[in-house]
């Protein structure tokens, strides 16, 4: 699986036989393939760079796209991919998330946590939700936020990467890693 960054909170994820675009298809500045486009309440429009022959998913329901399947709740799409589930936070501005004993089961045994830091969703609160999910690799947005989260998690030293290539066993076992991938 390949993860490339596109936007401030869009990425691509590529496995061997799907091409999965998460987040707002507005932040694609270049033309892109992706046969899967997980867009909380977004829609695609006539100018977007996104070609291919492509399933939208935009609302909570449970979704089976050629082999991948989605979990959407409002505030976020939780989906499996080469054996990796992958969890896309939907965090809005103003918006407060708190975690119950069903959501908490619903997140269980992520991989992979895109995290989207803002005002609203500071690195305090990103925090106490990491804490609780405690997910293998953690990919938050690049915002200013970012260094103060990842003083907090205790990693300092966390370099920008182009994109991001793994495979279920090449996950982190025993401690949390974080991925900042710069904007392609």
């Amino acid at each position: 699986m390949q993860i490339t960054r596109l936007g401030d909170y869009c990425f691509k994820v590529r496995s061997k036989k799907k091409n999965i675009l998460l987040g707002s298809p507005l932040e694609v500045e270049k033309k892109v393939k992706a046969d899967l486009v997980i867009a909380p309440h977004q829609e695609l429009d006539k100018n977007s760079k996104i070609e291919g022959k492509i399933f939208l998913i935009n609302a909570p329901g449970e979704y089976e796209v050629d082999g991948v399947s989605v979990f959407a709740k409002k505030e976020f799409y939780v989906f499996d991919v080469s054996g990796i589930r992958l969890c896309f936070l939907v965090v809005g501005e103003g918006a407060e998330f708190k975690l119950s004993g069903k959501k908490i089961d619903e997140l269980e045994n992520i991989d992979i946590l895109f995290v989207k830091l803002s005002q609203a969703f500071d690195a305090t609160k990103a925090h106490n939700f990491i804490n609780q999910i405690q997910p293998s690799l953690l990919i938050p947005s690049d915002s200013e936020e970012v260094d103060k989260l990842l003083n907090k998690l205790g990693m300092e030293d966390v370099k920008l990467q182009d994109k991001l290539s793994l495979t279920k066993k090449g996950l982190p076992e025993e401690e949390m890693e974080v991925a900042v991938l710069k904007k392609q």
